[in-house]
């Protein structure tokens, strides 16, 4: 099965090397190619993109292709203008893109998928849990509509992250099979939970100490007003016996060091920075309870909340809002509180006082991550994915 993959996000090596690695493993018949954009901005951080191959069980089976992507680092106007003759050479049974169905990048694809190939599925990738309203005469309002069109018409299958994100394709007009599917599986192996030696040394290392009777709070992510990090160090405030650990980094940052200094919350709240990836699973294990406590602006609510997965992954019980996906993704492997409520968040939190409640979301966290969320459980439906939009084919 010769697969064309095109992703931006895996210009990013992790990304690219959990793709890679989990789809060759359960697909042995895969041969993939996978296009990523020769560098990428987000925010201040350019990536590079690299051209390389990947042996798997001895066999190559796996090419990266860095391409020029013209418009690089804007998500919905980039394309890859060489694309036409990769599709020419390398003939691919399933074109796979996970880009948004309203991007230039998915459209462009979708065209020359239909007229070069002969009949290859077409299958596109989106997190979009809103119904955005793209008014003309905004030229987004023109072109977003028109992509989003051509990529609908062409498209023989979608892959949704989150059953909101499938409701939002049916109520746009989708009406092609949806397979639910996150775009990147967690490795639970990595993260996972660690000796009890190792996590009293990942607190120590944190000043956090292994004093049983206070319960360690953490939060990972950007310090931006929709993720709601003011509203949990004013929840954890009035919470005695408690401290906060805030890893990330963000517009915000300045404007909660003076929140956490006018509560006189010095002593018990931490802003970190941001923490490599690969220290992660340390961090989160080094926690008592992790929270994200996103809430909905606008044009955004949370789309997934990838560290929630990687905390349950851990066996750390997590508490999130009811923002977005959140409740979707943690089941009942955790507890919800309502978005922007600040006492239903400090409830919550006083709940998690009780040991008994986070050994047992702790066993179930584990269990949803392994089997709803791991690099494996993500690679099997996509697989599946593929071979219903090949048996739709023939």
């Amino acid at each position: 099965m010769r697969v064309m993959l095109i992703s931006h996000a895996c210009v990013h090596p992790s990304y690219m090397r959990s793709k890679v690695r989990s789809l060759l493993e359960v697909g042995q018949k895969i041969c993939l190619l996978l296009i990523t954009p020769s560098w990428w901005v987000e925010g201040s951080i350019k990536v590079k993109g690299k051209s390389t191959t990947i042996s798997h069980d001895r066999e190559l089976r796996c090419h990266v292709l860095a391409l020029r992507a013209q418009f690089t680092g804007m998500q919905y106007a980039h394309f890859y203008p060489t694309l036409h003759l990769i599709m020419r050479w390398w003939r691919p049974e399933i074109v796979h893109v996970e880009e948004e169905p309203m991007s230039l990048s998915c459209a462009h694809a979708a065209i020359l998928c239909k007229t070069l190939l002969n009949g290859s599925p077409f299958i596109f990738f989106t997190w979009e849990n809103i119904h955005q309203q793209w008014r003309a005469p905004n030229l987004r309002g023109l072109l977003y509509p028109f992509f989003e069109r051509l990529s609908f018409l062409n498209a023989n299958l979608a892959i949704a992250g989150t059953s909101m994100a499938m409701r939002i394709l049916r109520e746009r007009g989708f009406d092609k099979p949806i397979v639910i599917c996150p775009q990147f599986g967690v490795d639970v192996e990595r993260f996972s939970p660690l000796p009890m030696e190792r996590r009293l040394k990942a607190r120590s290392n944190l000043g956090v100490g292994d004093d049983n009777e206070t319960l360690v709070v953490g939060y990972v992510g950007r310090l931006i007003y929709e993720k709601g990090v003011d509203m949990l160090i004013h929840a954890v405030a009035s919470l005695p016996n408690t401290k906060l650990l805030i890893a990330g980094d963000g517009k915000m940052r300045q404007q909660l060091q003076r929140l956490i200094e006018e509560l006189n919350l010095s002593g018990r709240v931490k802003l970190l920075g941001a923490i490599p990836h690969e220290r992660l699973h340390e961090f989160l294990n080094a926690l008592d309870v992790l929270v994200l406590p996103s809430r909905s602006i606008p044009h955004w609510k949370e789309q997934f909340g990838r560290v929630l997965v990687e905390a349950m992954a851990c066996g750390i019980p997590v508490v999130g809002s009811s923002c977005g996906a959140i409740p979707e993704v943690v089941g009942d492997a955790g507890l919800i509180f309502r978005e922007g409520d600040i006492e239903g968040l400090r409830s919550t939190l006083k709940l998690m006082m009780d040991k008994d409640l986070r050994t047992e979301l702790s066993m179930r966290g584990r269990v949803r991550a392994v089997e709803c969320f791991s690099e494996r459980s993500v690679a099997l439906s996509t697989l599946l994915a593929y071979e219903m939009a090949l048996t739709q084919r023939r």
